[in-house]
């Protein structure tokens, strides 16, 4: 199994994710590279933060996300763009699933990487060049969370309807009938 590609094609097309973008952070690995430790310490700094507020579970999906943050970073501003990228990026998704780590709490962690990228960005280069490198940056790592997501529902899927019985098309069927009933209660 791999990611699923068609997701890459429609992000593309409206992101505008393209060799420009990648040409972007390559260019500029070698400073990228040397905020790694900044990035890593940021987020465990706002983990132990909010650690009072935490369950046990939170501070345990937390320390699974930071045990990986700094290969994934590195991956990311390597320069690999190609198939074997993406299947890393996908399978980083599926690792967190496996480790019960909440989709909500990743998509969270990704946000603040981004906020925290866009900071070191505009402290170290002028605000033109910072934002090119952000943007890079963002619109990588928002086709990462996209092809994460997408793993995530899919395997969902998939677990339902080997469990079930319930074929895939039945399974989206009763999805869209469920959202349109809270929709027109909502109406």
């Amino acid at each position: 199994m791999v990611y699923n590609d068609e997701i890459m094609e429609a992000f593309r097309m409206i992101s505008g994710l393209n060799g420009e973008t990648y040409k972007t952070i390559a260019q500029n690995k070698e400073k990228l590279i040397t905020w790694k430790e900044d990035l890593l310490n940021a987020f465990i700094s706002e983990v132990k933060a909010h650690s009072g507020d935490m369950d046990s579970d939170d501070k345990k999906e937390a320390k699974n996300l930071e045990t990986t943050l700094v290969d994934w970073y590195e991956d990311i501003i390597s320069g690999d763009t190609g198939e074997d990228f993406w299947n890393r990026q996908w399978k980083v998704g599926l690792k967190y699933l496996a480790d019960d780590v909440d989709l909500n709490l990743l998509i969270a962690m990704m946000s603040f990487l981004q906020k925290k990228f866009a900071e070191k960005a505009f402290q170290e280069y002028p605000q033109e060049q910072a934002l090119e490198i952000f943007l890079a940056f963002k619109t990588i790592t928002d086709a990462i969370l996209a092809t994460i997501v997408d793993g995530y529902l899919n395997l969902y899927i998939n677990a339902i309807e080997q469990m079930s019985g319930i074929k895939r098309p039945v399974i989206e069927r009763m999805a869209s009938l469920e959202c349109k009933k809270i929709l027109e209660e909502d109406g």
